[in-house]
């Protein structure tokens, strides 16, 4: 009886991890953002300070675009997800971006697929560009993307969010505007 007892509790503690067992070790999700049911933190990236561009226009396909981001620095936030399988891009962007408005962020620029990029065959190098170089998220984007760059403002702090949604990935792109800590050199 014992036994069952220490089984039951077992249980009941580690079923909140085992829903994320996939997860990268340290990570985890963006207290403003959260995760899409059922998806696992495939590449995780936390940084106190640094600096960031996130899209803000449309890419008319020109290979250095220049204008259209927003240089923002402070405390930044990569996640990479592996969405599970059979939900779409629609179906997770729409739902990160639905629970995003719920905690108050107001869109600054949303696209879709030829929306983002005039040409389709440079839905991959949108991705490209708004993920840092970073294949596994561009490789995702070869037949659908979504985009959404979005404000909130929480305590006195403005803090911008970006998603990309592919087919089988997102990226979670957070920027909490905030100085640089100085006087740490001794």
């Amino acid at each position: 009886m014992k036994f069952i007892r220490i089984a039951q509790v077992a249980v009941l503690v580690l079923a909140p991890v085992a829903g994320f067992a996939e997860d990268e070790a340290g990570s985890s999700d963006h207290p403003l953002i959260g995760r899409y049911e059922g998806s696992e933190i495939y590449q995780y990236k936390v940084s106190e300070f640094d600096g960031a561009k996130l899209r803000s226009a449309i890419w008319d396909g020109k290979d250095d675009p220049v204008d259209g981001w927003l240089e923002l620095e402070g405390k930044t936030t990569q996640i990479i997800y592996d969405i599970p399988e059979n939900r779409s891009a629609l179906e997770v962007f729409r739902n990160l971006t639905d629970g995003m408005a719920q905690k108050g962020f107001a869109p600054i620029f949303t696209c879709t697929d030829e929306e983002c990029t005039p040409d389709a065959s440079d839905r991959y190098r949108f991705a490209d560009l708004v993920s840092g170089g970073n294949s596994t998220i561009y490789n995702a984007c070869n037949d659908h993307l979504r985009y959404q760059l979005a404000k909130v403002s929480k305590d006195g702090m403005d803090v911008y969010a970006a998603i990309t949604s592919c087919d089988g990935e997102v990226l979670v792109d957070v920027v909490e505007i905030k100085a640089m800590e100085t006087d740490k050199v001794i």
